[in-house]
C-alpha cells in the first residue's frame, strides 16, 4: 500500500518528460481502477457533471460496467488535460513502465508496482469508512472474497485505524457516562 507520503514523493517527481504520469497514478489511487482500464477510458466515459467514470465492460477484467468515483483532484488534471487532448482516449498510449520506473527511483520508493495503486485505493476506502462490499463493488470484483482476500490486510495502518475509531468510541461512551452521572447526582 502506498503511503501518502511515498504518494507526495512519487507525485512530486511527475514533472517535463514525466507530467502525463501524475493523471494516471492520481487515477489508480482514487479510482481502484486497472492499469488496463486507465489505458482503454474514453473521454466520453468520465462525467464531469456526475463525478463518476463509466467504465465498460468491454475493458473490465471481469466483463462487467461498472461506476467509479471521480475525485477532485483527478477531475481537475483531466480537465487540465484536454484542451491539449487530440484522442478519443485521456490517455492514449499503453505503455509507462520506464517512465513509471524512473519516477519510482527519484522518489525513492522501492517494491512498488502499479498494481499496488489499485490496493491503495481500495484500502483506504475501507479505512475512511466505504464498507468492505461496496468497496469490493467499486473495484469491480464479483466475490467479496476477493476483496477480503488481495485487498484487506492486516498490516499497521489498518490496525492503528481501528484503534482510534476505538478511542474515538470509548471517548463517546464516557463523556456520555460523564453527562449522565452528573445529572443522576
Amino acid at each position: 500500500i502506498l503511503t501518502t507520503d511515498e504518494e507526495q514523493r512519487l507525485l512530486a517527481v511527475c514533472v517535463n518528460e514525466r507530467q502525463h504520469l501524475k493523471p494516471i497514478i492520481m487515477l489508480a489511487v482514487d479510482s481502484g481502477l486497472r492499469r488496463g482500464e486507465i489505458f482503454k477510458l474514453q473521454w466520453k466515459d468520465i462525467d464531469f457533471e456526475k463525478n463518476i467514470i463509466n467504465v465498460a465492460a468491454s475493458i473490465t477484467k471481469t466483463e462487467r460496467n461498472k461506476i467509479v468515483p471521480l475525485s477532485q483532484r483527478v477531475k481537475d488534471e483531466l480537465l487540465d488535460l484536454q484542451p491539449y487532448s487530440n484522442s478519443d482516449r485521456p490517455f492514449p498510449f499503453v505503455e509507462i513502465k520506464r517512465a513509471f520506473n524512473t519516477a519510482k527511483r527519484l522518489a525513492k520508493i522501492e517494491d512498488l508496482h502499479f498494481h499496488d495503486l489499485r490496493r491503495t485505493a481500495v484500502v483506504r476506502w475501507v479505512q475512511n469508512g466505504v464498507p468492505l462490499a461496496l468497496a469490493g463493488k467499486l473495484a469491480g470484483h464479483s466475490e467479496l472474497q476477493t476483496t477480503m482476500k488481495h485487498y484487506i490486510a492486516n498490516d499497521i495502518e489498518t490496525v492503528q485505524g481501528v484503534v482510534e475509531k476505538l478511542n474515538a468510541f470509548h471517548s463517546q461512551i464516557n463523556g456520555k457516562a460523564e453527562i449522565a452521572s452528573g445529572m443522576v447526582n
